[in-house]
């Protein structure tokens, strides 16, 4: 059939942007617009093919295949389909993909064998897909390889996989920083606010710096009447432990998938549309480093004060166990603020204690 299909390998495509945008700058990172970016590589794709798209598919993954925020919403994208393989921790930290490539390489067999589409886009470096592209392109696929550009020193793209296709195209630093943004490196950023706040002082002058808050606070701050009347006061057996060792699905944690808690509502279920929005315009405006726990408290406060007296019971019966679906949103909130959930166990741990003081009804971390 006469149309186009696009596969994008998103753990290759954020990779190699980063290190094109960053100049492989540790600690910097960099942030999508993913409906901006699927609409830019779906137009794109119809531009080189000159054919209309059937779908986008994106593969990424997540922890036990549970969708982050910003992951479920790009699913909800007309025209995407969105398959997670499993993201696994290894020794010291660091998180590999499981399935992944085993989903793409099912998915271009089986829509090539069925005639789905006469052209495939496929966004990706992996060598391990070259067998996939050679079985398609069996089927009569006129296959389109994408890459990141990268230094002549730095190829992230298999020799093989460029040679099997037909045809080749290199995203640039300029098409990708219309949809990037640079993340700075949390130390370049704290140190570049401390310079120009001794700078106004050295001068004698007043900076915003010396005064601009960690977090914004929220538009209402309870009073202790109202804190008392939104929960009920921790039982004395059940402090907030000043570490939370604990994970949503932690080895000897306590935690039974499937448990009433487990189905608790996230952030994003308990806010309206204008919440939301205010949300965004209030972290889009805080211009100093964002810790774990500051990520942390503003997140539990905000759910806080939305969710019903049913759940904030409910949540505190978890205790210390913060349940699967809130404690991902949380984790990918922190993550979108700058913090480091990734490959820093103790910034999670740091998240979820700003969590729990927040829904204790604790003032703000400095």
């Amino acid at each position: 059939m006469d149309r186009c299909a696009v596969f994008v390998d998103a753990g290759y495509l954020g990779e190699s942007t980063k290190v094109l945008l960053t100049d492989g700058v540790a600690g910097r990172r960099v942030r999508a617009d993913r409906p901006a970016l699927v609409e830019a590589l779906a137009d794109l794709a119809v531009k080189d093919t000159g054919l209309p798209l059937l779908r986008l598919y994106w593969y990424d993954a997540a922890p036990n295949r549970v969708p982050f925020p910003d992951q479920r919403e790009l699913g909800r994208l007309a025209d995407v389909k969105l398959r997670l393989g499993n993201l696994r921790e290894r020794d010291g930290g660091r998180r590999a993909q499981k399935g992944v490539d085993a989903d793409l390489h099912a998915d271009m067999t089986e829509l090539a064998r069925n005639q789905a589409a006469a052209d495939f886009v496929l966004l990706t470096g992996d060598e391990d897909l070259l067998r996939a592209v050679e079985e398609v392109q069996k089927y009569g696929v006129r296959l389109h390889l994408w890459g990141v550009d990268s230094p002549p020193d730095r190829s992230n793209q298999s020799l093989e996989l460029i040679m099997a296709a037909d045809r080749r195209r290199v995203l640039d630093g300029d098409f990708l920083r219309s949809l990037y943004t640079v993340l700075p490196d949390p130390a370049e950023l704290a140190a570049g606010v401390a310079e120009v706040a001794a700078a106004a002082d050295r001068a004698g002058q007043p900076t915003d710096l010396e005064t601009a808050p960690a977090v914004l606070e929220p538009p209402h701050v309870p009073t202790p009447a109202e804190i008392a009347a939104m929960h009920k006061p921790l039982p004395p057996s059940k402090p907030v432990p000043s570490r939370l060792l604990f994970t949503s699905t932690g080895s000897g944690s306590g935690y039974v998938h499937g448990s009433p808690a487990d189905q608790l509502l996230r952030l994003a279920d308990v806010s309206t549309r204008e919440e939301r929005a205010r949300d965004d315009a209030e972290d889009r405006a805080v211009a100093v480093v964002v810790t774990a726990r500051q990520a942390g408290w503003t997140y539990g406060n905000r759910w806080r004060l939305r969710a019903t007296e049913e759940m904030r019971a409910g949540l505190f019966a978890s205790q210390p166990i913060i349940p699967r679906r809130i404690d991902a949103e949380l984790l990918g909130y922190a993550d979108a603020r700058g913090v480091d959930t990734w490959h820093d166990d103790q910034a999670k741990h740091d998240v979820r204690e700003g969590f729990w003081s927040a829904v204790a009804g604790a003032a703000p971390h400095p």
